[in-house]
This record gives structure tokens, C-alpha cells and sequence, in this order.
């Protein structure tokens, strides 16, 4: 049944003015719907039994029976079931290394009623904090947990708690997970093929020893060479735009439309050493700070030349660089992490110069080498062999998706071509390895590059898509989708035009003549 999007998410809601809905209203979405049920009682002695599952809560407001509990020992979760029931269940992903309950479907969510749920992934600590996982008794249990245990048994218990709830079961099951949340939807796909119907997994952060962990803790290291003096990276806003000048003149958008958000980033090449100078000075690059530049967007290799991670893309604007891999305890604000991902406000961020440190030396300190690590005399060469037993619980790099698609899963992955947090070709790596395992898995896994887009929402481009409804377009259909329309949201104008996004390879190109804030002026083409 055909439905139009007649609610916006609370996050969403802020952002737009009631006069601006319709201009996303038009796009119609194609959903399930559910037959008639009964609401059933809201409270904890009417939730069912479930062996190893405790519940805490079970409170009715004005829209939602709210049920929390614990699964086993430490793995908080929440299920809100919505009065008005569109008949589908909705699983949340986290953000960084969680450590909250993340239950954010209603604010990514364009159309109403999802049944949702959430968890912490079995620990409680600020997204930032990682040392939960580091010389503890449940160390391997909470790296289980938090690599997908959790997920996986939260919607267990989530589909249990919504079929006594409502006396029957969800016709669909979702997920929408960004960053971590990303990689939470790979690991779905590939370890718990049945969970879920529709996979929406962006920016994902699939591989967390290599990519991730090595990767973030190399930069870090270059970027504050003495440990101790974290206060400024050694590239500073003069650096970055200095760079991002050499970027703007030498890459151009083919169809001659404004460079500042590059649809091909990967055509750019840029010689850093064309900044080079002997002496400090307002127009060149030293050579340490030319060595942190190739390392960013050139890539990871080891010492012998061989590649451990893809360099992240052209074009990311002087503050979100300081936010994700240099800035500095002067120069940066932690208190505010991913959008939709809310922290505990009694849960504290340990001390980081910025999000990259975190996650980098977090993942080396705290994950690989149980809270030993010095990053000043670390040999990389050894990563992939150190990093091998934290993969077997976190990584998410297995292309073989053959019994999530039997089950009829479609997987929906996407990137913003700005984003310093997860390289967007990482994400086109293992797209790749997807479809080279299989070329028929290109009917029920598609891949979205959004240019001009930061780390999960933001930047110049064009960010809000309605994610969920393109996946249950796609599985009421079983047409792959070609293309979405990607929205610029303006905290005061609201929705401000829109373009066309296309199904990787393909890349969106301007006609040339039309509105360029408009999706009708564009059209999908493959790359030459």
C-alpha cells in the first residue's frame, strides 16, 4: 500500500519548519501495513517470560509503551511500542563504542509507527571511553557482546516483547544503523541472516583492528608526535586550507557544476609535496606535516609498501578534519558525538584531542592489546597478525552474504564522500568484494555515495534520505533501487532543495541548465 511520509522525526522536526514538510511529503514510499490489533497491557508483570531476560520497566505515555530490562548480565535494552503501529519492527544501532541505550528510529525514520529497540551492547561508558573492554574478567564477553551478541539478542527479545504485546508478529524487520551502527548491519547480515528483512547500514565501520584501529592511531600519532602535548595537532586551520586551495584548483567536477562537494573524488590526484618549503611559512608544508597529509588521504601501508587501509576522500572542510583527526584539547569541544546517538549525561569522555584519537588509540590500547600500547614505537607491520583475535568478535569483512539474501534481506550501504571518520572507499572496498564473491548479489545489495556529506549527516551537500523508506520500497518490490533524492536540511529555511543520489557506479551529473538544488536537474550516468 502506497503511503505518503506524514510524520517527521523529532531530530528532523527541529530542523524544518511546518511550512517546508510538504517538499518531501510528495515522495511516495511504498509500505507494509499491518491488520488490526489490540493494544495489550503495559506493564512488567504483562511482558513475557523470556529465559535469561529481566525487565526493569514498562511505562505508557501519550504515545509509546516503553519496556526496559536487562539481557543476561549487563546488556541493557529498551522496546518502545508505538499506539499507532505501522506493523514493522525497527532495530537501532549504536554509535561509537556505545556504551548507552541507542534507540534513534523515530528520528530517522520519515514515516511513523515503527516498533524499535535498542541497546548499550552489554557495558555502560561514555561513546568515547573504550577501557570497559581492557583488564576486566568479561573482557572477551563484552567484546562479543559489543561486536553483535547484543544486537542480535536485543531484537530477539524485541520481536518476543511485540508479538505478545500487539498478538502478533512484525511483517517486516529493519535495521538503520550508522558508523558503528553501520558495521552492527554488516555483522547482522553476515552472522544473523535472519534477523532482519531490510539492512540500512551507513558509514560503516566494518573492519576495527586494520581500517579502523591502525589507521586512526597512525594519524593520531603523526598528528601529536610527543604523547604528552596534546593541546594542537601539528596541521592547524592554515594547513588544511592551504590544501584544500591545492585540492580546489586541481580537481573539477566533469559536469562543471561547483567543486565544493566533488561527485568523483577518487578521479583527484594531489601532490602535497608541491607545498613543500625548508622554512615555517604562511604558503608551504613541512615535511612532517606533508607526511601526516599523505598519510589521511593516500592511504595505510606498511613498511614493505603493502596496503592495510584506503585513504579517506578530497574535500572535507578545516573543522570537521579538527573534529575527526587533528584539532586538539584547545582547539576542540567532545561533548557533543554522533547526531541522534544520546549519552548518558553521568557518563564522562575520557580526555582526546579529537574523535580519531579516541577510537584509534582506544581500539589498540583497550581492545588489541588489553590496556597496554604505546603508539610511539608500535610496528604496524604486525597489525593484521595483533589485530586477528579482536576480528573474529568486531570485524565485519566477510563479502559471502548468500543466506541473509536466501532469507529475501536487501542491503542498503552508504557513505558521504567527505567523511573522516570511515574512509567512504573502505565502504567501496567491500562493496566490491560483495559483488566480486558474487555478482548476483548486486540484486539485493546496493551502495549510495553521497557527495559534499560529512561522517553520517552534515556538510555541504545534501544529507536526509529517507533510508527506511527506499528499503521497504525495495523489498515490497524486489526492484533494486537506482537512484534516492538526498535533502539539504537548514536549521532555519528547513528542506532547501534536493538532489539525485545514484546506485554505485553510477554518478549523478548536472544537466547542465537546470535548478542545481534540484534532483530533476541530474542524472544517473556510468563513469567513464
Amino acid at each position: 500500500m502506497s503511503r505518503r511520509l506524514t510524520q517527521i522525526s523529532p531530530l528532523i522536526m527541529s530542523l524544518i519548519s511546518a511550512s517546508v514538510i510538504a517538499g518531501i511529503e510528495n515522495k511516495e514510499t511504498i509500505q507494509s501495513t499491518t491488520s488490526d490489533y489490540v493494544l495489550g497491557e503495559c506493564s512488567i508483570n504483562a511482558m513475557p517470560a523470556q529465559s535469561n531476560v529481566r525487565y526493569t520497566s514498562a511505562e505508557r505515555n501519550e504515545t509509546h509503551c516503553v519496556v526496559s530490562g536487562v539481557i543476561e548480565k549487563e546488556i541493557n535494552f529498551q522496546v518502545r511500542l508505538p499506539h499507532d503501529w505501522n506493523g514493522m519492527f525497527a532495530q537501532s544501532g549504536g554509535g561509537g563504542f556505545v556504551g548507552s541505550v541507542v534507540d534513534y528510529i523515530d528520528e530517522v525514520a520519515l514515516g511513523p509507527g515503527y516498533a524499535t529497540a535498542g541497546t548499550d551492547t552489554g557495558h555502560r561508558a561514555h561513546a568515547l571511553e573504550s577501557s570497559w573492554a581492557a583488564q576486566n574478567q568479561h573482557r572477551e564477553e563484552r567484546l562479543e557482546n559489543f561486536g553483535g551478541r547484543a544486537v542480535h539478542l536485543t531484537t530477539q527479545t524485541a520481536k518476543v516483547v511485540i508479538e505478545s504485546y500487539y498478538e502478533q508478529e512484525s511483517e517486516r524487520n529493519l535495521f538503520f544503523g550508522c558508523s558503528r551502527g553501520g558495521g552492527q548491519g554488516l555483522i547482522a547480515a553476515q552472522r544473523y541472516p535472519t534477523d532482519y528483512d531490510v539492512i540500512v547500514a551507513g558509514s560503516p565501520a566494518y573492519d576495527w583492528s586494520v581500517r579502523l584501529g591502525g589507521h586512526h592511531s597512525a594519524i593520531a600519532q603523526k598528528m601529536f608526535p610527543n604523547s604528552g602535548q596534546l593541546d594542537k595537532a601539528i596541521i592547524g586551520t592554515k594547513e588544511i586550507e592551504l590544501v584544500n586551495s591545492l585540492i580546489a584548483e586541481q580537481c573539477k567536477n566533469a559536469d562543471g557544476l561547483d567543486n565544493s562537494g566533488l561527485i568523483e573524488p577518487w578521479k583527484c590526484e594531489v601532490d602535497f609535496k608541491a607545498l613543500q618549503c625548508d622554512e615555517e611559512g604562511e604558503t608551504c608544508l613541512s615535511s612532517d606535516q606533508i607526511e601526516v597529509f599523505e598519510l589521511v588521504y593516500n592511504g595505510f601501508y606498511d613498511s614493505k609498501g603493502n596496503p592495510l587501509a584506503e585513504g579517506f576522500y578530497f574535500g572535507a572542510k578545516a573543522d570537521m578534519i579538527h573534529k575527526w583527526l587533528a584539532g586538539g584539547l584547545k582547539v576542540n569541544d567532545m561533548d557533543e558525538f554522533q547526531s541522534g546517538v544520546r549519552i548518558d549525561p553521568d557518563l564522562k569522555a575520557p580526555v582526546t584531542p579529537n574523535f580519531g584519537y579516541a577510537f584509534g588509540h582506544g581500539i589498540m590500547k583497550n581492545f588489541i592489546f588489553d590496556g597496554e600500547y604505546n603508539s610511539a614505537s608500535y610496528d604496524f607491520d604486525n597489525l593484521r597478525q595483533d589485530g586477528s583475535h579482536l576480528g573474529k568478535y568486531l570485524d565485519a569483512v566477510n563479502p559471502d552474504l548468500r543466506a541473509f539474501r536466501d532469507n529475501g534481506g536487501k542491503l542498503i550501504m552508504w557513505n558521504g564522500l567527505q567523511d573522516v571518520a570511515i574512509s567512504p572507499a573502505s565502504t567501496v572496498s567491500y562493496y566490491k568484494d560483495v559483488i566480486k564473491h558474487d555478482p548476483t548479489a548486486a540484486n539485493d545489495v546496493a551502495l549510495f555515495l553521497l557527495p559534499g556529506v560529512d561522517h553520517c549527516a552534515g556538510g555541504v551537500g545534501p544529507w536526509l534520505v529517507d533510508w527506511m523508506g527506499e528499503g521497504n520500497q525495495w523489498a515490497d518490490t524486489n526492484v533494486a533501487p537506482r537512484e534516492v533524492v538526498a535533502h539539504w536540511v537548514d536549521p532555519e529555511k528547513g528542506i532547501d532543495g534536493n538532489r539525485k543520489v545514484c546506485a554505485y557506479p553510477e554518478v549523478a551529473m548536472w544537466d547542465g541548465k537546470g535548478d542545481p538544488r534540484s534532483a530533476n536537474s541530474f542524472r544517473c550516468e556510468s563513469p567513464n
